[in-house]
């Protein structure tokens, strides 16, 4: 019988923000390698992506960032463009201003493609 390998490498989505943050030092825990991506999708707060970078660099991990700002075409959130963050979506009250539909499953789809290709089989996302 064949010994079972574990992959013990994972990428993790950062945001910049606390979730992703913790993810990431969660990460480095659990795996031996652990890289980042990032996403610049067009979002208002560039601040984000310089956040992200930093907290990599403070984490000692690679951070990528992809470029997918196509998707600010959508116009769906108030993370495009110059209204105002505070308040409801426009569409559903229930919601947050700066939802962004499909966001986390067009990052996923990314971060699997770009595992695949590094022999990578854990993401994490916070």
């Amino acid at each position: 019988m064949r010994k079972k390998t574990v992959n013990n490498k994972a990428i993790v989505l950062l945001s910049g923000g606390q979730d992703s943050t913790t993810a990431l030092f969660w990460a480095k825990k659990k795996f031996r390698v652990v890289e980042t991506l990032s996403f610049d999708y067009g979002q208002r707060h560039s601040r984000e992506l310089s956040c992200a970078q930093k907290i990599a660099r403070l984490a000692s991990v690679k951070n990528t960032i992809i470029p997918v700002k196509e998707y600010s075409v959508i116009k769906a959130s108030s993370l495009f463009g110059a209204g105002t963050i505070a308040g409801a979506h426009k569409r559903d009250k229930k919601l947050p201003s700066t939802f962004v539909p499909g966001r986390n499953m067009v990052f996923l789809s990314i971060a699997a493609a770009f595992a695949y290709a590094k022999g990578i089989k854990n993401i994490i996302i916070g």
